[in-house]
């Protein structure tokens, strides 16, 4: 076998760039397109500034270039069914709380469901009336 026969195999068998995973494929800045809670559409102009910067495992949510909570940690469970996101907040109104939630990644659609802290992890993407659910949706943004 000649040399290039070897580095293409070898290229080909794992000698590539890892797979990324879905904290990677969140990084950078995602914007809100739909906000649900108590079983109600929020209405747009309640949220359209408003935006998600992932930062390794952190998150800054942003109302335009105001900072509305800075520094929320994140934690992901892909391997859960639906996948499991947790934040640990640093401020807000549940500062140093886990806050248990649900996501879905897809392309450049990130779907999210919360549940308040100490409450069970939501199983599905709606929001009850009586549950206190979060579903919001966003879009990556492009530069």
């Amino acid at each position: 076998m000649n040399l290039l026969a070897v580095l293409m195999t070898a290229f080909l068998l794992g000698g590539g760039d890892p797979p990324k995973t879905d904290l990677d494929e969140l990084q950078g800045t995602w914007v809100m397109v739909s906000m649900e809670t108590e079983g109600h559409e929020v209405a747009a102009e309640d949220f359209k500034n408003w935006t998600a910067v992932y930062e390794q495992n952190r998150v800054t949510l942003r109302d335009g270039d105001r900072v509305r909570r800075r520094g929320i940690i994140i934690t992901l469970d892909p391997s859960r069914k639906p996948k499991a996101i947790n934040t640990w907040d640093q401020d807000g109104p549940y500062e140093d709380q886990t806050v248990p939630g649900i996501y879905d990644l897809e392309g450049d659609t990130l779907k999210l469901c919360f549940a308040r802290p100490g409450q069970e992890r939501p199983k599905e993407f709606t929001t009850k009336s009586g549950t206190a659910f979060l579903v919001c949706v966003y879009k990556r943004h492009k530069n």
